[in-house]
């Protein structure tokens, strides 16, 4: 008795259609996020500011050119379109400030 049966013409035409349908098209992609958005964002970036922990600063951004601009489009709608984000970008460091001078620092 055979448990698996392999799958007849009609079964591999009916699974070639379902992926055919569920993928895009190239015709049918539209960007979440575009170059002109990228560009936005970057032109409203501070200057002078702290770099993360992996020594990107703002400025490397700024002044990187369009071929920046276009990786990050990428990178971006790549993330949006499969869901993921990579750790790296979960990773922060947090620096307190003291707002009073004359308070207790430790506070």
């Amino acid at each position: 008795m055979s448990i698996v049966k392999p799958n007849s013409v009609t079964t591999d035409d009916l699974y070639k259609s379902k992926i055919e349908a569920s993928t895009l098209q190239p015709e049918q992609y539209v960007p979440a996020v575009d170059i002109n958005l990228i560009q936005e964002c970057v032109s409203e970036m501070k200057n002078n500011k702290a770099p993360g922990y992996d020594g990107t600063c703002s400025e490397h951004i700024k002044y990187g050119g369009a071929q920046v601009l276009v990786h990050l489009c990428l990178l971006f709608n790549a993330m949006i379109a499969h869901s993921f984000v990579p750790a790296d970008f979960c990773f922060v460091i947090i620096v307190p400030l003291l707002k009073d001078k004359h308070g207790d620092a430790t506070d």
